[in-house]
């Protein structure tokens, strides 16, 4: 009697909440239609601007727009959490690159002629067909499927997959939670990892569908050992804000709408020469997913 008055305590008080997870099963997919767009923003010292955008054929872009439709599937299941990959059928790819507009329309079926032997075709090829391609835990512990992810991308893949921490106890609609990680990537020039602190709050359920928002915020930790002696000012955040849907019955992430931005400054001497350089980087991302009809 005892313990049946217990577990009536205890339903009437979570009444109205449900418990928030993570999940699908291998070959679950959804219909969807999809919105990225990446912009780069570089100034500062020419030498070094110069410097920086040599170094990796990426940061040639100033803008990438991919919108297309296809779909969010589930994949195997693993120690790191659940496969989600989205896989545009059609997509079209448009932006500026070395200072130049273009505009391509991918099919899956059928790649560019020249693909091979254009770079530019290449990156937005990948960007758009390959889709985003990760493992997320139960509880919202992200993984990338990318061996070379460094901490700066991670955290844009936080923002541009709207990936939102639950917490482990049933929640209500208006209810908030905050929590706090660190980052799984390391940058490999400074080893500096991502530092996150993120408020949600469950604003309404839908049917089996909780609409989440949310704010992340983070900052990336660098060893003392591998900061730059040089530097005066050395450091990089991150801010991402935006909603979620997450199926509570099964798991699924349905859609979500966000904006997030990573930021990096940098203030420092050349020994060699005394003069001072300075660097300013700013990733500024949109991403929207919705389930087509």
């Amino acid at each position: 009697m005892r313990l049946a008055m217990a577990a009536l305590g205890l339903l009437l008080v979570q009444d109205g909440a449900r418990e928030l997870k993570y999940g699908g099963k291998r070959g679950d997919k959804t219909e969807v239609a999809g919105e990225v767009t990446l912009k780069l923003k570089i100034d500062g010292t020419e030498a070094l601007t110069n410097l920086v955008r040599s170094s990796m054929e990426f940061l040639s872009f100033s803008e990438i727009r991919i919108k297309g439709e296809g779909v969010r599937r589930v994949t195997a299941p693993s120690a790191k959490g659940t496969g989600h990959k989205v896989e545009y059928s059609a997509a079209r790819v448009a932006g500026t690159y070395d200072d130049e507009p273009f505009q391509f329309d991918f099919e899956r079926g059928t790649p560019p002629a020249d693909l091979s032997t254009s770079k530019l075709k290449q990156i937005c090829w990948f960007l758009s067909m390959a889709g985003p391609d990760y493992r997320i835990g139960t509880r919202g512990e992200y993984s990338s499927n990318d061996a070379n992810k460094e901490a700066w991308g991670e955290a844009l893949d936080l923002a541009i997959n709207a990936l939102v921490r639950l917490p482990e106890k049933p929640v209500a609609a208006g209810e908030e939670w905050t929590l706090e990680w660190k980052g799984t990537y390391k940058q490999k020039d400074n080893e500096g990892i991502f530092a996150y602190r993120q408020k949600a709050k469950v604003e309404k359920f839908e049917k089996s569908v909780a609409r989440i928002a949310f704010e992340t915020t983070g900052k990336l930790e660098i060893p003392e050992a591998k900061r730059d002696k040089n530097a005066e000012v050395q450091e990089t955040t991150f801010e991402s804000k935006g909603t979620r849907g997450l199926d509570v019955d099964s798991g699924l992430a349905v859609s979500h709408d966000t904006t997030g931005a990573v930021k990096a400054k940098y203030k420092g001497i050349d020994p060699n020469t005394g003069e001072t350089h300075e660097l300013k980087i700013e990733f500024n991302v949109t991403s929207k997913i919705t389930p087509k009809d």
